[in-house]
């Protein structure tokens, strides 16, 4: 009997132990996969910076430079240098079904006044 009551409790501890270390690797996976998804987030984002810092780099080169400078103030400001003209080009708007239904409106709105002021 004793033999079976020694035997119970070992048998009960490596229960106990397996449980305690698949709960264990259980966290670590878990926080595996975590750090997976963090990492090639970061990785992305590394990547968008680096490319970022590049077009930064090109564009501190260009605007070093007298000539890029002027295209950027010319661009920007629309100014232009003494004796130049600045001209703006404004594409025209394509009027559309609501734009021609206001239109419609405003014609029948007058051609109501205008009857008020024939009678």
């Amino acid at each position: 009997m004793h033999h079976k009551v020694v035997f119970a409790i070992w048998t009960g501890a490596l229960i106990l132990l397996v449980v305690l270390l698949s709960k264990a690797v259980w966290g670590i996976s878990r926080k595996e996969r975590a750090t997976a998804a963090t990492r090639a987030s970061a990785d992305s984002e590394l990547e968008y910076l680096q490319a970022r810092k590049k077009e930064v780099e090109a564009e501190v080169v260009r605007l070093s430079s007298s000539s890029g400078q002027e295209a950027e103030l010319r661009t920007k400001y629309q100014v232009a240098a003494p004796g130049e003209q600045v001209i703006i080009l404004v594409e025209e708007r394509a009027t559309t079904t609501a734009d021609k239904q206001i239109m419609d409106a405003d014609s029948r709105w007058q051609r109501f006044l205008k009857m008020l002021k024939k009678s």
